[in-house]
C-alpha cells in the first residue's frame, strides 16, 4: 500500500468518525426537548441539559484556553485524588446549586423576567468564575444559562426537585473534567 494511500485511508476514517459524532450529535438535539419541557423523563432532561451545556462550553474553552493561556500560582500545592473528585463532584454540585438559587431569587426580585434572571445569573458565574482565569468564565456562561434555565422550569413544580434536576445536571458536567484533573494530579504524586 502507498503512503498516499495509507493517508487518505487514515483521513477518511477520521472524517468518518468525526461526520458520525456530528450527525448523532445534531440528531440528538433535534430529537431532544426543549429544556422548558419538565414533562419529559427526568434521565432524558437530564441528558439534553448536560448535552446542551458540556458540548458548547469545551469548543469556548479550548478557543479562551488560546487566549488566555492559564499560569499556576508559584505556592501551588499538590492536592488529593479524593479532595479533588469530592469537591468537584458532590460539593461543588450541592454548593453550586443552593448558590445558584439564590442568585435567581435575588435577580427575580430584581428584574421580574424569567430570560433576564437566567441571564444575569449566568452572567453572574461568568464574571465570578473568570476572575481566576478568564478562559474559565468564558467557557461556563452557556453552561451557567442552562443550570439557571433547568433551575427555574423545575422550581415551577418543586423547589426540591429543582435542587435535585441542577445539581445532578452539575455532577454530570464535572464528571469528565474531575476524571482528568483527577488522573492529572496523581501522575503529580
Amino acid at each position: 500500500m502507498e503512503p498516499e494511500e495509507r493517508d487518505s485511508r487514515k483521513n477518511a476514517g477520521f472524517a468518518e468518525c468525526l461526520s458520525y459524532f456530528w450527525n448523532n450529535l445534531k440528531t440528538r438535539m433535534n430529537a431532544s426537548r426543549s429544556l422548558a419541557d419538565t414533562d419529559q423523563p427526568l434521565w432524558q432532561y437530564v441528558q439534553n441539559a448536560f448535552i446542551f451545556s458540556f458540548y458548547p462550553s469545551i469548543v469556548i474553552f479550548l478557543m479562551a484556553a488560546r487566549l488566555f493561556p492559564y499560569t499556576a500560582a508559584s505556592g501551588s500545592r499538590n492536592i488529593s485524588v479524593i479532595v479533588i473528585l469530592t469537591k468537584m463532584l458532590i460539593m461543588f454540585p450541592c454548593l453550586g446549586t443552593l448558590t445558584l438559587w439564590g442568585i435567581l431569587a435575588l435577580y427575580k426580585l430584581i428584574l421580574r423576567r424569567q430570560w433576564l434572571a437566567a441571564s444575569g445569573s449566568a452572567l453572574t458565574w461568568a464574571i465570578f468564575l473568570g476572575m481566576k482565569w478568564p478562559a474559565l468564565g468564558l467557557s461556563v456562561f452557556i453552561p451557567f444559562l442552562v443550570f439557571s434555565v433547568a433551575f427555574l422550569e423545575w422550581e415551577k413544580k418543586s423547589k426540591l426537585k429543582a435542587v435535585f434536576v441542577v445539581a445532578t445536571i452539575m455532577f454530570c458536567y464535572n464528571f469528565f473534567p474531575a476524571i482528568l484533573t483527577a488522573v492529572v494530579a496523581s501522575g503529580k504524586e
